[in-house]
């Protein structure tokens, strides 16, 4: 057979077997072949994989494009960002004031085809009435599934802290806003609410007394916006979702007692799909992690029991996705714990962190890997079977990763418009060797070779794959 693109004496990855010896032949920028030896296969390309590790490409569920610069020119950076980790899709989240989306997602939609080097797709954070009441319209004109609220963010957080250059500020909502936009979710096949879990007023309270502390340091944030804040959260969700059966996705979970109030709904038969999020930073990172107010972000780092208890949920198979909430801010957006931007660079370093303090330490495994970061994810937001899977037939998006090589992290290895990393200086390991986005070779022997544009843009289907 003659294809167009063929990786030989790899290890195949799947989610819930070790990995095995194999082969993968693309044609047409799909997967034709999947098979145990290379006999009677040949190919215009051969990657020969020399016994390394053959994933399913991986798929960012969270980042921010447009957060740090022009939207245009963050699909091309944020997109070679991407590949340098081994992703291979990436869901944006997009607001923009006056957050009039059936006008401005078309637009964002060609500046991201015009740009990105690998494929996307968008979640849109509600805010208005108007938003509410457009929700089936954007489901049908732009396949959205994703709806993001944000009951967490009130009064002086949501005009300070969130007002970017290229975005705007965003708008405190209340409770019966969050409640009607969950019910306007049932009534969207499949749907999901994508809901961050804090408490503003805790988190306020907190504040106060840290700031009267004279703090401004990285611990002084950790300690104002508390994990009891996010776990009060969490609750309020999971009741609304008793009232209205809306699917519940929990964004960037971050800390155990937020994980356990999940769990104990769980155990009593929740109305509806329950998930969780968390993000690799949870996992290795700390409130008392010398790196500076570089490591600010919503919610923030917890302590090391929370990262064990993580882990610990990755593996059993409670906690559903991994993703960065990559924001390409600079060092200098990050001067201090209250005037500092929130968020960080993160997608280029998802899967060496995931091998390195996952898979290398014994915690997790390469199958779990696979899981969270692809399969669960194409399957959650309605991009299965054709992402998240090396079958025949599937986008021939996959990577190859050499699970021993190690790199020390330097931004300027990331390709992120950023000029950090919350790894830097830091030995990490499982880089990929290549990457493959619909059969385009875009990283070849660890050296980039994406061209701006050839990403697609991906409308979720009228009903999401079976969910984990």
């Amino acid at each position: 057979m003659e294809l167009d693109l063929l990786v030989v004496n790899g290890r195949l990855c799947a989610e819930n077997v070790a990995p095995a010896s194999g082969v993968i032949g693309v044609r047409d920028g799909r997967i034709a072949v999947s098979a145990e030896t290379a006999d009677g296969l040949s190919a215009a390309q051969v990657i020969d994989a020399a016994g390394q590790l053959v994933m399913p490409g991986m798929i960012d569920p969270h980042i921010h494009i447009g957060h740090g610069a022009p939207h245009a020119s963050e699909f091309w950076t944020e997109g070679c960002s991407a590949i340098v980790g081994g992703v291979t899709t990436m869901l944006t989240y997009y607001r923009r004031h006056p957050f009039n989306y059936l006008d401005l997602v078309p637009e964002l939609i060609r500046a991201g085809e015009d740009n990105s080097p690998i494929d996307f797709s968008i979640h849109l954070p509600m805010f208005t009435a108007q938003n509410l009441a457009e929700m089936p319209e954007y489901h049908r004109r732009f396949g959205t599934i994703g709806f993001k609220f944000f009951p967490g963010i009130k009064g002086a957080d949501a005009a300070v802290m969130t007002a970017l250059p290229h975005t705007g500020p965003m708008r405190g909502i209340d409770d019966p806003f969050v409640l009607d936009g969950m019910r306007g979710v049932t009534a969207i096949p499949g749907a999901l609410t994508l809901y961050h879990a804090e408490n503003p007023e805790l988190n306020h309270a907190a504040a106060e007394r840290v700031r009267a502390e004279g703090r401004a340091d990285l611990r002084a944030w950790c300690d104002s916006r508390p994990d009891h804040g996010e776990a009060h959260s969490v609750r309020d969700g999971i009741w609304w979702q008793r009232l209205t059966g809306a699917p519940l996705y929990i964004v960037h979970l971050s800390s155990a007692v937020a994980l356990e109030a999940v769990l104990e709904e769980r155990r009593r038969g929740p109305s509806g799909p329950l998930l969780v999020e968390t993000c690799p930073q949870f996992l290795t990172h700390t409130r008392d992690s010398k790196i500076g107010t570089i490591g600010k972000m919503s919610p923030p780092f917890r302590t090391q029991a929370d990262c064990d208890r993580l882990w610990q949920g990755i593996a059993a198979g409670e906690i559903q996705t991994i993703a960065s909430d990559h924001g390409a801010f600079m060092r200098d957006d990050k001067r201090d714990a209250w005037t500092g931007r929130s968020g960080f660079p993160g997608m280029a370093t998802i899967l060496p962190a995931l091998m390195t303090h996952g898979v290398r330490a014994g915690r997790i495994s390469v199958a779990d890997v696979v899981r969270v970061f692809s399969g669960n994810v194409a399957r959650i937001f309605g991009l299965y079977p054709c992402k998240g899977t090396l079958a025949v037939g599937a986008d021939a998006d996959l990577i190859v990763v050499d699970p021993t090589t190690e790199r020390i992290v330097d931004a300027r290895m990331l390709h992120s418009r950023s000029d950090f990393s919350i790894y830097e200086g830091e030995k990490l390991t499982g880089w990929p060797t290549h990457v493959v986005s619909r059969g385009r070779v875009l990283l070849r022997d660890g050296t980039l070779i994406a061209e701006r544009g050839g990403g697609r843009y991906l409308r979720a289907p009228d009903a999401r794959g079976a969910l984990p």
